[in-house]
Order: structure tokens, then C-alpha cells, then sequence
């Protein structure tokens, strides 16, 4: 029983020592300015369970967002709606957040860049295999709640649907950037930041 006891508590004293030497490394890496907010997703150490199975095409995740940007400029008819161009700051601190597993939003603050314009964020997951396509079009699909103008858009129905469309934010940010991740082999975790 005492042997046991004593196992335990030496393995949480080691996983303790490696999680504290583990900050300690990504907060050596972590460049100065993201060290300014607290737990910025930026400075995150890559999670053991992190699985990224390959670099992301850019090229397909701009033309399959763009193309619903424009659908919904369409429908909308907005005339502001820029394209959305790559940035690979904004890759790296999704890229941090992606690596951690956590499949939620992180806060506002931890995605912030300084000197930067206001960074929105989309996840989406799925125990199936399926296509950027197919989480746009996801995305995409809130538009059906959506109301051009009204007060009573439940940010709930419609909030990742407007971070993909909303000209305003879009202005605001001069241009916008995008960056999804897939995190695991079989399960499909993305992380678009805009």
C-alpha cells in the first residue's frame, strides 16, 4: 500500500517537473510581444496528443472561403467584401492554439497580435473525414438565420457565418486572414481565425 502510494505521488512529482519544464520551454520560444497578455495561445507548447497530419493547402482554404464570401456578397448584396489573403503570423498563433487539443474557443486577448487588427475564430470538428469544403459550406449554412440589418440575430445561429461574410470587420482589418488546421489523422479539427 505505502509502495504504492509512493509510486503515485513520484509519478505526479514527474509529470509536474516535465509540465513546469515544458513552460518553461515555450515560454523561452514565445516571442516578447505575445508575452505581454497571460497564457497567449501564441506561447503555448505543442500538446503530446497533437497530431498534425501535413501542411494545410492555402491555396484550396482561400478559394473554398472566398468562394462562400462571394456567395454571400451576392445574396446580400454587399459590395465590400474583400478576398481573404494568408498570413503567417496569424497561421502561427492558430497553429499554437490547433496543437493544444482543446476544441474550444480560446479568448480574444490569447489570439491577440499587437499592433495588429482584431482576430475573429471559427472551430469546427467532426469524427469523419471531411473537406474544407465541406466546413465552409457548414459555416456558410448559418446564413439561413441570418437577417441583413436586424437586431435579432442570435449570435449562436449566425456567428460563424458572419466571421466569414461581414464586410465591416473585413474593412476594419484592412484585409483578413485565414487559417484552418487539421488536428488529428481521423478527426477533423479546424481553426480559422479572421
Amino acid at each position: 500500500m505505502l509502495a504504492q502510494v509512493f509510486h503515485g505521488s513520484f509519478t505526479l512529482f514527474l509529470l509536474t517537473l516535465i509540465s513546469f519544464f515544458w513552460q518553461l520551454h515555450a515560454a523561452a520560444t514565445c516571442k516578447d510581444k505575445f508575452k505581454v497578455f497571460p497564457s497567449h495561445s501564441a506561447c503555448l507548447p505543442r500538446s503530446p496528443q497533437a497530431k498534425i497530419p501535413g501542411p494545410v493547402d492555402k491555396n484550396v482554404v482561400l478559394a473554398v472561403h472566398n468562394k462562400y464570401r462571394e456567395k454571400a456578397a451576392k445574396k446580400y448584396n454587399a459590395k465590400n467584401i474583400l478576398k481573404m489573403i494568408w498570413d503567417d503570423e496569424v497561421a502561427m498563433v492558430a497553429q499554437k492554439w490547433a496543437e493544444n487539443c482543446f476544441g474550444v474557443h480560446d479568448k480574444n486577448y490569447q489570439r491577440l497580435i499587437p499592433g495588429r487588427f482584431p482576430i475573429g475564430q471559427n472551430i469546427a470538428s467532426s469524427k469523419e473525414n471531411i473537406t474544407w469544403e465541406t466546413v465552409v459550406q457548414l459555416f456558410y449554412n448559418e446564413s439561413k438565420d441570418f437577417h441583413f440589418g436586424g437586431k435579432n440575430n442570435i449570435l449562436k445561429k449566425v456567428g460563424h457565418f458572419t466571421q466569414i461574410s461581414d464586410e465591416e470587420t473585413i474593412e476594419k482589418a484592412i484585409r483578413t486572414v485565414l487559417f484552418w488546421v487539421p488536428v488529428m489523422q481521423h478527426n477533423l479539427e479546424a481553426i480559422c481565425l479572421l
